[in-house]
């Protein structure tokens, strides 16, 4: 069920997520949710620098669209570290629980 869920996820998302193991299928889930807003956040990152590299004189709107998205990755990324924390914690219990 999990490949085949992973089949229908973006490109994008799909190779990050491929060769990994998952405890659950919510954790797959939750996962792929966080990996699709940071490819999101990337790919408007990189649409926003095109953009500003054409202008000489920074454009204040831009600015703060380029604040909100490193606010926005910063809480991705410690989000996504969070729950890698707790997948790894969870992994450690069953192994010792089988021991």
């Amino acid at each position: 069920m999990m490949d085949r869920f992973l089949e229908g996820l973006p490109f994008d998302v799909q190779t990050r997520l491929k060769y990994k193991e998952f405890v659950s299928f919510e954790k797959l889930i939750e996962k792929a949710e966080m990996t699709a807003m940071a490819v999101e956040e990337a790919q408007v990152r990189s649409r926003l620098n095109a953009f500003q590299a054409k202008y000489a004189e920074p454009n204040k709107e831009l600015i703060k669209v380029k604040e909100a998205l490193d606010r926005l990755s910063t809480k991705v990324e410690s989000n996504s570290h969070q729950k890698h924390l707790e997948e790894n914690m969870e992994k450690g219990s069953y192994q010792r629980e089988e021991t």
